[in-house]
C-alpha cells in the first residue's frame, strides 16, 4: 500500500502524516496488527482454541495465566486499531456489550470460576 492510503485509513493513528507512513518500519508494525486480526479472526470462524500460549505472540511462559495476560493484550491492540480507523466506532465497542463482556471473561478470576465449575483440562492447573 501507498503512504497516503494508510494516511487515509488510519487517520485517527497519533502519527497520522505522510512522513510518518512513508517509512516502511511504521507500514510494517501497522499490517503486522492487521494480520494478527486475521489470524484471531481465522482462529475463531474456525472454532480453533485462541487461549494457548504457543499461539499468542509476546507470551512469556506456557501457563494458562499467561495466555490471558496475552489475550487481554491482543483485545487492548484491536480496539486501539479499531480507533486509528475509526475512534467513534471504538467508542461504541468499549461501551458495548461485546467489549465490556469480554473484560469480563478475559480475567484469572474469571477462568478460575469457570475450573471450578467444570472438569478441568489435561494438564490445566487452577493455580
Amino acid at each position: 500500500m501507498k503512504a497516503n492510503w494508510y494516511e487515509d485509513i488510519f487517520r485517527q493513528h497519533p502519527s497520522s502524516s505522510r512522513k510518518h507512513w512513508s517509512v516502511p518500519q511504521n507500514r510494517h508494525n501497522v499490517l503486522l496488527l492487521c494480520k494478527n486480526m486475521q489470524r484471531l479472526r481465522n482462529r475463531v470462524s474456525h472454532a480453533e482454541p485462541i487461549w494457548k500460549p504457543s499461539w499468542l505472540q509476546n507470551v512469556q511462559g506456557r501457563h494458562w495465566s499467561h495466555a490471558v495476560q496475552g489475550l487481554q493484550l491482543f483485545h487492548k491492540d484491536m480496539v486501539e486499531l479499531l480507533g486509528w480507523i475509526s475512534y467513534p466506532a471504538s467508542e461504541i465497542y468499549r461501551q458495548s456489550f461485546s467489549g465490556s463482556w469480554f473484560v469480563s471473561l478475559c480475567t484469572t478470576n474469571a477462568v478460575k470460576a469457570v475450573h471450578r465449575i467444570t472438569r478441568p483440562a489435561k494438564g490445566f492447573s487452577g493455580d
